[in-house]
């Protein structure tokens, strides 16, 4: 999830949505080191449009 669609589905603003997700990978990083961050937002706001379209 982004920031923007957190924002959106929470009716909080983004900068605080992304402050949380911020917060959020650090403690999965501290629980799951081996857990991979390199995520490609764009393919996943592709793939969050095709299922909102659906």
């Amino acid at each position: 999830m982004n920031a923007r669609i957190m924002a959106r589905e929470q009716d909080i603003p983004v900068l605080e949505a992304e402050t949380i997700l911020q917060e959020l990978q650090e403690i999965i990083l501290e629980t799951e080191p081996d857990t991979d961050t390199g995520l490609d937002i764009e393919a996943l706001d592709a793939a969050v449009d095709e299922r909102r379209d659906a």
